[in-house]
């Protein structure tokens, strides 16, 4: 039984969307977000002109189902999950949810620690971890057993993630 079909939509920062779309998408941080923003822009004049044509068909954009899956979204109904490890990453998924009004967990969140007092004023929550394993990217040099600790300390709503399935 699906109690919930919306529970989130996630997001990555940092290597990953480097690594896995090379040749194909961004290859920077900034490309990622530059895509990020233009398409969470897009679907919310969608979402827009759909809400005004008040189920007219004639006034209904054309169906997008890229845009229709980011509604719940935008729509504040599901947070926007945001992969990422370094505090960078971590501050463009920050401003990036405040620019859109969307509710925000920070996963993995690696480099929180580092940024902690400045995490818990923004109040978004994080998911911590994998902490076990080796630092196989970079942009996991600052991983710590201590970060959940200091968020936590720090006033920041801490989960712990395995990454198992």
């Amino acid at each position: 039984m699906v109690v919930n079909p919306y529970s989130a939509m996630k997001c990555a920062f940092g290597e990953n969307p480097k690594r896995c779309y090379r040749g194909k998408g961004p290859e920077t941080r900034m490309g990622t977000a530059a895509r990020l923003r233009d398409t969470l822009y897009k679907a919310k004049e969608y979402m827009e002109k759909k809400e005004k044509s008040k189920d007219d068909e004639s006034k209904l954009p054309a169906f997008n189902m890229q845009y229709e899956a980011l509604i719940p979204l935008l729509k504040r109904e599901v947070p926007l999950k945001a992969h990422a490890h370094r505090a960078d990453d971590i501050f463009t998924a920050i401003r990036i949810a405040k620019e859109f009004n969307l509710r925000l967990t920070l996963d993995h969140c690696t480099e929180g620690h580092l940024i902690a007092d400045i995490l818990a004023k923004e109040g978004y929550p994080a998911i911590v971890g994998p902490s076990f394993g080796n630092r196989s990217k970079f942009e996991l040099k600052e991983k710590s057993f201590i970060t959940p600790k200091i968020l936590q300390e720090a006033g920041v709503k801490v989960a712990i993630n395995t990454d198992v399935l």
